[in-house]
C-alpha cells in the first residue's frame, strides 16, 4: 500500500497533494461533527437532569405584573433552590453557536425537557389560574401566555444561554433565553410550537401554527418576545433575503393547538400601515406657504386633521398590543361606519 502511494506520488506529485489535502480536511471536519455531536450526548444527559429536579424546596417566589386586556396581571411561581442550581450548572454556551441539526437537537432536547419540569408546570399552573378568571378562550390564553414573557425586561448578550427557570428568576433576558421559556410553556400547554434563528441578524423568535398571519407562507406566525407585540406581528427586517442575510432556519418543537385568531390581526396590522403612513409620509403633505395658506385654508385644515387623527389611531393600536380582540372589534366598526357614511356614487 505504501510503495503503491510513494509510486502515485513521484509520478502524479499534484494530483497526490490534492487528494492528501482533501483527505486531511475530510479529516478534520469529521472529526469536528463528531465532537461536536458527543458533546451534545453529554449536553442532553445534564439538561434531562436539570429539568427532573423536584420542586420541593421552594426557596422563594417570583413574582412580576403586567397588563393584559385593561386589566393587571400579576404572576407569583415558587422556584426550587435545587432546580435553579441545577439550571445554572448546565453548560449552554454551545447551543446556539452550533449549526443546522446539530443546533435544531439542543433546542428541542432543551425545549422537551423544560417543558416536563416542575418550574414549568408551576409557572403553567398560575397561567391557568388567570385563564379561568378571564374566561379566556385558547387563542386570548396564547396571547396571556406571550405577554407574561414579553413583559420580562430585555437583558445584554452574554456567553452562556441562561433556562427559563433562571430567565424568571432574575426577571430578564435575552431573546434566546425568552424563546426558550415561552417555547417551554407553549409546549406544555399543546400548543404547535416552533423557533425561527435568524443568524444574519443575530435574533431568535417563536412561531405558532395558525390560519393566518403567517411569516412566510410557513403555516406558523411569528411571535416577537423582545418587545410587546400582536401575535403573528413581526419586523420587516427579518423577511429579508439575499446574499447577506441568510433565510432563518427554522425548529419544529411539537403540539398541536394552533392559532386561529391570525385573520384579525392580519387585519389590524393593514389599520396600522395605512395609519402609519398617514401620519408620518411628507409626501401626504402640500408645501406650505403664506399664498397657499390663504388660498386652501380649509384644505390644510382637513389634512392637519386627517394626519392627527391617523396618528391617534397608529398610537392606539400600538398601545392595545395585549387586548387584540378589542381592538379588531373597534377598527372592524369603524370601517363599516365610514362606508356607510361614503357618498352614493362612491359605493
Amino acid at each position: 500500500m505504501k510503495q503503491r502511494f510513494y509510486s502515485a506520488f513521484r509520478h502524479h506529485p499534484v494530483i497526490a497533494t490534492e487528494l492528501a489535502i482533501v483527505a486531511a480536511v475530510a479529516f478534520v471536519v469529521l472529526s469536528g461533527q463528531a465532537l461536536g455531536w458527543a458533546r451534545w450526548q453529554l449536553f442532553a444527559l445534564r439538561i434531562d437532569g436539570a429539568s427532573a429536579q423536584s420542586d420541593a424546596t421552594p426557596a422563594r417566589v417570583a413574582s412580576w405584573s403586567f397588563a393584559f386586556r385593561d386589566r393587571a396581571v400579576t404572576l407569583r411561581v415558587p422556584i426550587s433552590l435545587d432546580e435553579l442550581d441545577a439550571a445554572r450548572g448546565v453548560d449552554t454556551s454551545a447551543m446556539f453557536a452550533a449549526s443546522g441539526s446539530l443546533r435544531s437537537h439542543y433546542v428541542s432536547r432543551v425545549v422537551r425537557a423544560q417543558s416536563r419540569s416542575a418550574f414549568i408546570g408551576s409557572l403553567a399552573d398560575e397561567l391557568r389560574r388567570v385563564r379561568r378568571e378571564r374566561g379566556l378562550d385558547d387563542d386570548e390564553y396564547l396571547e396571556l401566555i406571550a405577554r407574561s414573557v414579553q413583559s420580562l425586561r430585555y437583558d445584554t448578550v452574554g456567553r452562556r444561554v441562561s433556562l427559563p427557570v433562571e430567565v424568571v428568576a432574575s426577571g430578564s433576558g435575552v431573546c434566546s433565553e425568552k424563546a426558550l421559556l415561552l417555547a417551554a410553556i407553549m409546549l406544555h400547554e399543546g400548543y404547535q410550537t416552533g423557533m425561527w434563528v435568524f443568524d444574519s441578524q443575530g435574533h431568535v423568535a417563536l412561531a405558532v401554527g395558525s390560519d393566518g398571519a403567517q411569516f412566510r407562507d410557513s403555516g406558523y406566525s411569528f411571535i416577537e418576545t423582545t418587545r410587546m407585540a400582536y401575535v403573528g406581528e413581526y419586523d420587516v427586517a427579518f423577511r429579508a433575503a439575499g446574499p447577506l442575510c441568510r433565510p432563518p432556519q427554522f425548529i419544529a418543537l411539537g403540539g398541536t393547538r394552533r392559532y386561529h385568531a391570525g385573520e384579525e390581526v392580519e387585519f389590524i396590522l393593514q389599520e396600522l400601515a395605512v395609519a402609519q403612513k398617514k401620519a408620518g409620509s411628507p409626501s401626504n403633505r402640500p408645501v406650505v406657504t403664506q399664498a397657499t395658506l390663504r388660498q386652501w385654508p380649509e384644505r390644510f385644515t382637513m389634512l392637519a386633521a386627517q394626519e392627527e387623527a391617523a396618528r391617534r389611531l397608529a398610537s392606539y393600536i400600538r398601545g392595545q398590543t395585549d387586548n387584540r380582540q378589542a381592538v379588531f372589534e373597534w377598527l372592524l366598526r369603524a370601517a363599516t361606519e365610514a362606508a356607510q357614511t361614503r357618498p352614493a356614487f362612491l359605493h
